[in-house]
């Protein structure tokens, strides 16, 4: 392994960012190598490891958390910091091949250069896109014609207008403030979608909807004033919606290494740190007081009228979530009096039966004493109910059968990132899983006294993720914090629950916004 040294101007950068040169050096030996993969056994599958409810009993439970709700501190939270890089990435590429001059005159019927394609398809739906008129608009002011720019250019300019400043810089914007539904009376980001469907199903004590956003640097205010503007709009005051906002600690940020082993440095010399990923906001997460968390990706939104199926699903996860957590409570208070034997028997059969955790070797054997000690052990963690839809081939994690480094098997989200494919058998049990992970958790993080767990005693240190990016035309490997709701949420008690497909609407590309969940018009009109 490459030893890293430091400039005392390094020394100072890290200690600036919260971290210490032994933190880095562990961060470049993970990245070199160091990182264990996870060890799958097979998949979860419905009946085995992924409940399946049927229409009664989900709508039992929705009505159940209906009833208790206004009794609860419910907190929505959504991980907001990401870019729209992503969505748009393919854009930049075919700008710059513009500006290179390597571009058709004229755009052709379907071409086999994709992104003369990607690019043919854009032009052709444009006016279904929720950012068309501020789009055509921009190109007015800069004294174009839209209609002549989209028939015949200059495209270069189009694409200025939508990546860039002065326009609408749709690349460089969070996610969350991007147009992503159009109404008749205006368009709405997911941003905005979120505070609806919260209204929807996070009011908790004194009706109050409570919301908390992850921001990315130098966006906080942003948030905030479209927030405001949002609750004018609506008559909305501090009794109906309450949001709040953090921001990732530059601490949990990591490095990148090279090729060759060497830290990946900016244009002036300085070390390049990125955030270390969903699972550096475990903090964030823990910071929260209240009952019951309600844990969705900021993409994953749809169109008003689309939602009252979401909606449903969401207070069916919080449900199950509360007559678990009874349950749990339950036998922690009669073991809390002794080593009854009852209670013991329900504490068992319910990690048993519910939570999928078998008692360990040798428990015949156990003094009643011991057994009390186990069990209680074992319920006394953090509790997240998530729901998983079939998978239809997106890119991303799944509920699997994991084997520990001790050689428990547990329930557990993966990502595709740990998992060493180049194994046969461990890539064989991959593509063989069925559901995917929307991220849809439920979670609560308080014991049976009304405590917050310390979220860091139950992550797995060594789950982290390895992954190869690009860095100014260089391949680069960086590395990410155990997921939030991978490692850093390994020893939860888990339970994941089917839920139908169409609960799962996310934007990772811009094309993703013509999908029936998102777009107003569909194709044809």
């Amino acid at each position: 392994l490459a030893m890293l040294r430091f400039t005392p101007e390094d020394l100072e950068q890290i200690r600036a960012h919260g971290l210490t040169p032994e933190a880095v050096r562990r961060q470049a030996a993970l990245l070199q190598g160091d990182a264990v993969p996870v060890r799958l056994v097979r998949p979860c599958l419905a009946g085995d490891g992924v409940l399946r409810l049927d229409e009664k009993r989900s709508q039992e439970l929705a009505h159940r958390f209906e009833e208790c709700s206004d009794a609860l501190v419910l907190v929505k939270f959504v991980p907001a910091s990401g870019a729209a890089t992503r969505m748009f990435g393919r854009f930049h590429r075919i700008l710059d091949r513009m500006r290179a001059g390597d571009w058709p005159d004229r755009m052709p019927g379907p071409s086999e250069d994709e992104d003369v394609e990607t690019f043919r398809r854009f032009l052709e739906h444009l006016p279904r896109f929720p950012f068309a008129a501020p789009l055509l608009d921009h190109l007015r002011a800069g004294g174009l014609d839209p209609e002549e720019v989209i028939r015949r250019g200059p495209w270069d300019m189009l694409l200025r207008h939508l990546l860039e400043r002065p326009g609408l810089g749709l690349e460089s914007l969070p996610k969350a403030l991007v147009p992503f539904h159009r109404y008749p009376d205006g368009v709405r980001t997911p941003l905005e979608e979120h505070l609806l469907e919260a209204h929807d199903y996070a009011r908790g004590r004194n009706g109050v909807a409570r919301v908390h956003f992850t921001t990315p640097p130098g966006w906080e205010e942003r948030f905030r004033e479209k927030v405001r503007a949002w609750c004018e709009t609506r008559g909305w005051t501090a009794s109906d919606l309450e949001v709040t906002y953090s921001r990732q600690s530059p601490s949990t940020d990591t490095i990148a290494l090279t090729g060759s082993g060497n830290l990946v440095r900016r244009p002036d010399g300085r070390i390049l740190f990125r955030p270390g990923g969903h699972g550096s906001l475990l903090r964030n997460l823990q910071a929260l007081d209240a009952d019951i968390v309600f844990i969705k990706n900021i993409d994953n939104v749809v169109r008003e009228e689309r939602r009252a199926a979401v909606v449903r699903w969401w207070k069916t996860l919080a449900g199950l979530l509360l007559e678990l957590r009874e349950e749990v409570f339950g036998v922690l208070r009669d073991l809390d009096r002794g080593a009854d034997p009852a209670a013991i028997g329900r504490g068992l059969n319910l990690l048993e039966k519910k939570f999928n955790e078998p008692p360990p070797g040798g428990w015949a054997e156990l003094a009643p004493e011991q057994r009390r000690s186990w069990v209680r052990e074992r319920l006394r963690r953090p509790l997240r109910v998530c729901g998983m839809v079939p998978a239809a081939g997106q890119p991303g994690g799944g509920p699997f059968w994991v084997r520990n480094a001790q050689g428990r098997v547990t329930k557990q989200i993966v990502e595709s990132a740990q998992v060493d494919t180049r194994d046969p058998e461990q890539r064989e049990i991959w593509s063989s899983s069925r559901y995917f992970n929307p991220v849809h958790l439920a979670v609560s993080f308080r014991d049976a006294r009304g405590r917050r767990f310390h979220l860091d005693r139950f992550a797995d240190p060594e789950a982290v993720i390895l992954t190869r990016k690009w860095y100014r035309g260089r391949e680069i490997f960086a590395l990410e914090h155990p997921g939030l709701w991978n490692g850093s949420m390994a020893d939860w008690l888990t339970v994941f629950v089917e839920m139908p497909a169409s609960t799962f609407n996310p934007v990772k590309t811009v094309f993703d916004l013509l999908k029936p969940a998102h777009c107003d018009r569909p194709p044809g009109d």
